[in-house]
């Protein structure tokens, strides 16, 4: 009986840790931090790494500000992608046109906006392997998010610190988090337009 109980804290601890992180981040209307990519592709020998910085908005989206290898933005929200690369005239791509990415965005806006109900209803939720802070594995439960998704694994502590996604593909991309503030009221003008691109 103690031993079951032992197991069934140790099991429920990390989903605990995880949803707290993500209501932590549910509340504040903007955030805003670093992050670094790697992405492994089947078909390159070497992962692709990019770094820059994003900024995350309950009402507005997600803005994704890659400063290395080379400039590039992506804004992204229930309905639309829009990316610029360099200087070039931005690119939109809505959920009508190709439905198959925002399988992917969405997801994204979901852990970003710390909506762990709607990431229960796609995915099963379990524990991660043991460390500093939590870990959890989320597996699709359809057949249809199974062709984007292998499985993602979340990790962190106070906040969501890392996203290693395994595509339906064979490729994966581990994203890194870093330095994660709420900036509601501090953005830039600049920044404020970001959510404008189109």
């Amino acid at each position: 009986m103690l031993v079951g109980l032992v197991l069934s804290a140790a099991l429920l601890a990390p989903a605990d840790e995880w949803r707290e992180s993500l209501q932590r981040m549910a509340a504040a209307e903007v955030l805003c931090g670093e992050f670094e990519q790697l992405r492994v592709l089947p078909q390159l020998e070497r992962p692709l790494r990019s770094t820059g910085r994003f900024i995350a908005s309950r009402s507005r989206g997600l803005v994704w500000v890659q400063e290395a290898p080379f400039d590039l933005v992506l804004v992204v929200d229930d309905s639309r992608l829009t990316q610029q690369v360099k200087q070039q005239s931005p690119v939109t791509i809505t959920a009508e046109e190709q439905p198959e990415i925002f399988y992917f965005t969405r997801v994204l806006l979901q852990v970003f906006g710390g909506d762990d109900a709607r990431l229960a209803e796609h995915f099963e939720i379990s524990p991660g392997a043991g460390g500093d802070g939590w870990s959890v594995v989320l597996l699709p439960k359809s057949e249809l998010l199974g062709k984007v998704f292998q499985g993602l694994t979340l990790a962190g502590t106070a906040f969501l610190e890392s996203l290693d996604i395994k595509d339906g593909a064979g490729g994966s991309l581990l994203i890194r988090l870093k330095g994660i503030t709420e900036c509601t009221g501090t953005l830039s003008d600049a920044d404020q337009h970001l959510f404008e691109l189109r």
